[in-house]
C-alpha cells in the first residue's frame, strides 16, 4: 500500500483586512562565479527606490537571564561552582519559571538566594515584555521602504542611525515598531540551498529559475533518497531528527514533505512528540492498508457531528493533526460556520502565542496555583471569543469531567489543573507553543524536492556544488566529505592538481567522480585566483621551478605553497619528495618534510578537509564494511573505526577497570562509544588511528567483542 495526500493551495478571501502590510520575505544563495550575495539585492532595493526611502531594519538588544545571573553572582560573591552549575541548565529560550521547574540546578540557586529573583527579571523582564537595552544593532536581512510615490522619506516618518557601511542608515525602531507604522518590510535573508540548487540546475542544463515538480512528482526520488534515509545536505532534513523523520514518517511526495517538517520544528517538546506520534501512527496506518483509520481518530476526539465535519475537512491534508497557522485559522472559521473569518483565525494564533510566551507552558507552572490560575484566565478569555460559543458539546456541554474541571479551573489537591489529553482543547494547548506557516513550509519543501531529485538523478553534480558551497569553512567541508562517502561511497574525489584543477569542484558523471577544487584547500586562500589566472593567461605549470617563477611575488607564500603540497597538487612534476627538494631549492624557509605515512594522512586531511591521495589501508576498505549504527540489537559485526579519545573507568560493583573509546565509524562517520571491558589487552586504542574491530550490540550500547584478537 501506498499513502499520497495532493499538495493543495487554497486561495483565502481576506473579508476584513488587517492595516499593517505583511513581511515579504526572500531567500537569496551566492553567485559562485561572482561571489554576489542577499547584498546585491539590498542595493538593487536601494538603487530602485532611493536612499532617502530605504533603510535597514535596527534591532535592540536585552541582557539575557545567563550573563545577569553570572554578574550577579560576581556581585553578591556567590560561589562560581553554583553560578556556573545554574547557568549550564538554563535555557535562555525558556521562560524563567520554566527554568526552576526544569532543572534542579537553577531552582538550587534561586532557593538559596531568593533576592536574586526579583532581580534577574526586573533586569531581564518575561518573554513578552523585555528588559534592560544591551545593545542597539541592525537585522541580518531586514529592509523596509516608505513612499516614495508621496515623498514620504524615512526620516519624516521615523528615526534613522548609521551603519557601518558607508552611505547606508538603519531604522532606530525594530521590526515590530516599524510594522505599526504601516511600513513595508522585506527580509533579504541568505539561504545556501539556493545557491546549490541553483548551480546544480545550470550544471545539469535545466533551467534555473524552473522548479521540478513543475514536470510531475517523480515518486522515485523519493522511494531512493526517503526510503533509504539519505538525508544528508537536504534542505531542512540534514539533522538525525530529519532522518527520523524520513524513515518514520515516509514523506513521498511535497505536501508530505512540507507536514514533516512542520511537524520536526515541535518534537523538541512532549506537547509536540506526542502530536508527531499521532501523525506517525496515521501514515504508518495508511501504509498498511487502513487509509481511513486517521478518521477513527479523530471522531473519538470529537463529539458534535458539525465539527467533526469542519475538522476532518480542515486537517486532511495532514492526516487529522494540527499542524499549520493556516490550519488554525481554518478552524476558527469552519467551527464558527462563517460567524468568524480568517482574519479572525490568524488573530487567534497570534492571541495563543502571545499567551505562550507570557504564561508559559501549562506543564512547567503545574503546582503553582497564582500562575496556574492566571494561565487559565487569559487562555479562557481566547476559547470563550473564538471557540466556546461554537463547541457545543466539545466545549462547555461536554460530558466529559476533564473538560469541565479544565474549564472550570478545578485543581487537584496537588494545585495541577487537569488537561484533556486529546480533542481541540488539548491541540490549542499545543498550539500555543508553536505553529508553522503552511505556505512558508511548502515553499521550504519545494526547495527539499529540488535537491532530493539532483541527489538522486545527479549525485555527483549535488555533491560538487554542495562541497563549493562550503569554501572557506573548513569544518563543513569535512563534514561534507565525509557525509558524501557515507551516502555515496562509489564517487570518486580526485585530488587537486595547479594544472587542471578549477577553482570550484568539477563534476565528472560518467566516471562518477570529482575533482577537487582548488579553491576548497585549507591555507591556500587568495593564491588560488592567482595561479589559475596565470595558468589560463600563460599556459600550464612545466615544473617546479617555472612555477615559482611565474607566480614569484604574487599572494603564493610559504603557506599556500605547503597547502597545495600536502594535498598533492604537484602531482604533475613527480612524488612528494621530489617536488619537496625542487621547492626548498627555492623556497629554503618550508618547514621539514613530513615523512611517516600517518603524518601525511593527517596533513591532507587538514588541508583538504579529507583524504584523497594519502590514505591508510584501512580508510580505502571501509566502505565494504557496515556502520556501527546497522548492527542489530545481540549481532556482532567487524566495523572500521577512527579512534578520537580513550577515557578509564571502574565498574561500580567489581572495581574493575574498563575503557571507554570514542571513535568515529568510517562507514558512517558518525561518533560512537565503545565500551572495552578487556581494558585495552586487546587492542592498542592510540589516538587517531584506524582499526578494524569486531562489535558488539548490547541494548542501546556498543561493546568490543570479548573474544577479539
Amino acid at each position: 500500500m501506498t499513502h499520497n495526500i495532493p499538495l493543495t493551495i487554497d486561495t483565502i478571501e481576506i473579508q476584513d483586512p488587517i492595516r499593517s502590510f505583511p513581511d515579504i520575505d526572500i531567500d537569496a544563495g551566492v553567485d559562485l562565479r561572482t561571489g554576489k550575495d542577499r547584498n546585491a539585492i539590498i542595493d538593487y532595493i536601494i538603487d530602485k527606490y532611493g536612499k532617502d526611502y530605504v533603510a535597514q531594519v535596527g534591532t535592540i538588544g536585552t541582557y539575557h537571564e545567563k550573563s545577569v545571573i553570572r554578574t550577579l553572582g560576581k556581585i553578591y560573591d556567590i560561589p562560581l561552582e553554583m553560578i556556573n552549575r545554574c547557568t549550564k541548565g538554563y535555557d535562555n529560550t525558556k521562560s524563567f519559571e520554566e527554568n526552576l521547574h526544569d532543572s534542579q540546578d537553577v531552582r538550587l540557586l534561586f532557593s538559596k538566594y531568593p533576592t536574586l529573583r526579583d532581580k534577574v527579571n526586573h533586569i531581564c523582564g518575561d518573554k513578552k515584555n523585555k528588559g534592560a537595552i544591551s545593545n542597539v544593532g541592525i537585522h541580518a536581512g531586514g529592509v523596509v521602504i516608505s513612499d516614495r510615490n508621496r515623498g514620504l522619506t524615512l526620516d519624516s516618518i521615523i528615526p534613522l542611525q548609521k551603519t557601518k557601511e558607508k552611505g547606508k542608515l538603519a531604522t532606530a525602531f525594530t521590526k515590530e515598531q516599524v510594522g505599526k507604522l504601516g511600513l513595508i518590510k522585506y527580509d533579504v535573508l541568505g539561504l545556501i540551498t539556493a545557491t546549490i540548487v541553483h548551480r546544480a540546475k545550470e550544471m545539469i542544463g535545466y533551467d534555473p529559475y524552473r522548479n521540478f515538480y513543475e514536470d510531475g512528482e517523480d515518486r522515485a526520488v523519493f522511494e531512493h533518497i526517503v526510503k533509504k534515509g539519505k538525508h544528508k545536505n537536504i534542505f531542512q532534513f540534514d539533522s538525525e531528527l530529519g532522518r527520523r523523520a524520513f524513515l518514520e514518517l515516509k514523506p513521498m511526495n511535497i505536501m508530505e514533505l512540507s507536514n514533516a517538517s512542520g511537524l520536526i520544528r515541535i518534537m523538541g517538546s512532549p506537547e509536540g512528540l506526542a502530536v508527531y506520534n499521532t501523525y506517525r501512527k496515521n501514515v504508518n496506518d495508511a501504509l498498511n492498508g487502513k487509509p481511513n483509520e486517521w478518521i477513527k481518530g479523530l471522531r473519538e476526539q470529537i463529539v458534535d457531528d458539525r465539527i467533526f465535519n469542519a475538522a476532518k475537512k480542515v486537517l486532511e491534508e495532514s492526516y487529522g493533526v494540527l499542524i499549520y497557522q493556516e490550519q488554525l485559522a481554518g478552524l476558527v472559521e469552519a467551527f464558527s460556520g462563517g460567524e468568524k473569518n480568517f482574519t479572525d483565525g490568524n488573530n487567534t494564533r497570534k492571541e495563543l502565542n502571545d499567551h505562550s510566551k507570557k504564561f508559559g507552558k501549562i506543564a512547567t507552572i503545574q503546582g503553582d496555583v497564582n500562575a496556574i490560575t492566571a494561565w487559565h484566565k487569559a487562555f479562557m478569555s481566547i476559547l470563550d471569543e473564538y471557540f466556546l460559543p461554537y463547541l457545543g458539546k466539545d466545549g462547555r456541554e461536554s460530558d466529559n469531567k476533564i473538560i469541565q474541571d479544565f474549564l472550570a479551573c478545578r485543581l487537584t489537591d496537588k494545585g495541577h489543573l487537569p488537561i484533556p489529553q486529546t480533542g481541540i482543547i488539548n491541540w490549542l494547548i499545543t498550539a500555543s507553543s508553536y505553529l508553522f506557516s503552511k505556505l512558508h513550509s511548502i515553499a521550504y519543501s519545494v526547495n527539499t524536492y529540488d535537491q532530493m531529485y539532483i541527489k538522486h538523478y545527479y549525485p555527483t553534480e549535488f555533491w560538487a556544488v554542495t562541497l563549493d558551497s562550503a569554501q572557506g569553512k573548513y569544518k563543513e567541508i569535512v563534514e561534507y566529505t565525509q557525509n558524501m562517502k557515507a551516502e555515496y561511497p562509489s564517487i570518486k574525489l580526485l585530488p587537486p592538481n595547479i594544472n587542471t584543477s578549477k577553482k570550484y569542484c568539477v563534476p565528472d558523471r560518467e566516471n562518477k567522480a570529482i575533482s577537487y577544487g582548488l579553491g576548497a584547500l585549507k591555507r591556500v586562500g587568495k593564491a588560488v585566483d592567482e595561479i589559475i589566472d596565470e595558468r589560463e593567461a600563460n599556459g600550464p605549470y612545466q615544473d617546479v621551478a617555472d612555477f615559482l617563477a611565474r607566480v614569484k611575488g604574487k599572494k603564493v607564500k610559504k603557506q599556500a605553497i605547503e597547502g597545495l603540497l600536502y594535498a598533492n597538487a604537484f602531482l604533475d612534476f613527480g612524488d612528494l619528495k621530489t617536488v619537496y627538494q625542487d621547492l626548498i631549492k627555492t623556497r629554503k624557509t618550508l618547514n621539514p618534510l613530513l615523512v611517516s605515512k600517518r603524518e601525511r594522512i593527517e596533513k591532507e586531511a587538514e588541508i583538504t578537509g579529507t583524504n584523497m591521495s594519502f590514505m591508510h589501508p584501512l580508510q580505502i576498505q571501509a566502505s565494504s564494511y557496515p556502520s556501527v549504527y546497522q548492527i542489530a540489537s545481540g549481532d556482532t559485526k567487524s566495523v572500521i573505526v577512527k579512534v578520537l579519545d580513550v577515557t578509564s573507568r571502574i565498574t561500580r560493583m567489581a572495581r574493575k577497570p574498563y575503557l571507554i573509546v570514542t571513535c568515529q565509524c568510517q562507514r558512517s562517520f558518525r561518533e560512537v562509544s565503545i565500551f572495552d571491558f578487556n581494558n585495552g589487552c586487546n587492542v592498542d586504542w592510540k589516538k587517531n588511528t584506524y582499526r578494524r574491530i569486531n562489535v558488539k550490540h548490547v541494548d542501546k550500547f556498543f561493546h568490543l567483542d570479548t573474544n577479539f584478537r
